[in-house]
């Protein structure tokens, strides 16, 4: 480890500074190719924190050309907010960085700024009235759940936040528009449903014919004495929705199965009651 390196973990063992110069100096031991390890064994940094203000590092030095007073928000404690900002490209950066500073939001807000703006780009166009910058990015998302949401003072906070962070006109009329639709009743709208494709034949719906075609006839109990059933292959089975009589256990066996008014005490012989044992004729109905 030659000088610089050790005035470098130096450094960052006594915290000189603040998060910007602790941001510097991780980054330069990760371009030294210093094990994050060695680096928390000698400062105490953990290594995701390490990485945490390194690449907040390079976000902030990719805002330089900002105004004083948005760097100077970010100067106290920003490196979770501007970490949650590098995913989005150079002007967004600058433009989400604006906007968090002039309504002074948290990281939490930060994440949620970027994941807006991030499926706005991916989005072919957006309704009209909204454009593609981080602010309208974050009012359509608002735009988009106040509509499916049913409590009117959740949904006027969220309006509200949106009317806060659009930056265009016509995003706060679309906004806008939402008040009013809240004060005057509407019909209820159905849930959306998530998109599902189906990708095997597996997954497709399908009838599987159980007790014959409708009209359905009374199918009289089996009596309520001892019964053996024989198996599937004898011409009786086993098929779901009808229930055993009251009282009685079944259980599989060689010959069958069988049933009994009462379960057996024995904890050897394991019983279990049977919901689904009525016998049909199996040759009457089409199971393919």
């Amino acid at each position: 480890m030659d000088e610089e390196t050790r005035a470098l973990v130096q450094s960052l063992r006594r915290k000189e500074g603040g998060w910007v110069e602790w941001g510097r100096a991780c980054r330069q031991l990760q371009q030294q190719r210093l094990a994050p390890q060695t680096v928390f064994e000698e400062t105490g940094i953990e290594p995701t924190y390490q990485n945490q203000l390194a690449v907040a590092f390079g976000v902030w030095e990719s805002l330089q050309a900002a105004p004083a007073e948005v760097l100077s928000y970010f100067v106290a404690d920003g490196s979770e907010s501007l970490y949650a900002l590098r995913v989005l490209p150079q002007g967004d950066r600058l433009a989400a960085a604006a906007l968090l500073a002039r309504l002074q939001w948290d990281a939490a807000a930060a994440k949620e700024l970027a994941k807006a703006t991030k499926e706005a780009s991916l989005l072919g166009q957006l309704p009209a009235g909204f454009t593609a910058t981080p602010g309208d990015a974050l009012a359509y998302q608002v735009w988009k759940n106040a509509q499916h949401t049913a409590d009117p003072g959740q949904r006027a906070r969220a309006i509200a936040k949106g009317l806060a962070c659009a930056t265009s006109e016509a995003a706060r009329q679309r906004l806008a528009e939402l008040l009013t639709a809240a004060v005057i009743p509407e019909s209820r709208r159905p849930v959306p449903l998530p998109f599902y494709r189906l990708t095997a034949e597996d997954g497709w719906p399908c009838w599987l014919p159980v007790v014959g075609t409708l009209p359905l006839s009374v199918l009289p109990l089996p009596p309520r004495h001892r019964q053996t059933l024989r198996p599937l292959g004898a011409g009786n089975s086993r098929a779901p929705g009808w229930p055993c009589p009251a009282g009685r256990y079944c259980k599989n066996s060689a010959r069958g199965w069988r049933c009994w008014p009462t379960p057996k005490p024995w904890k050897w012989l394991r019983v279990r009651p049977c919901p689904t044992a009525f016998p049909i004729a199996r040759r009457k109905f089409c199971w393919c």
